[in-house]
């Protein structure tokens, strides 16, 4: 933490000072990243369960 928490704008220092509020943006961009990962698995659930099932199929025993 000392050196620093790396986000999608870059780099934030963290000191004793802002700690608090560095802290609080890499939640706050963990919650945002969240819920794009949940959003893409909602919206490709079809294809996933899809893609699960053929590699089931490709890797089961004949």
């Amino acid at each position: 933490i000392t050196d620093g928490l790396e986000t999608a704008g870059g780099l934030y220092r963290a000191d004793e000072e802002n700690l608090s509020e560095v802290l609080a943006k890499a939640m706050e961009n963990a919650e945002l990243m969240g819920s794009a990962a949940e959003a893409w698995v909602e919206a490709h659930r079809g294809s996933t369960a899809l893609q699960t099932q053929a590699i089931l199929a490709a890797i089961a025993p004949d």
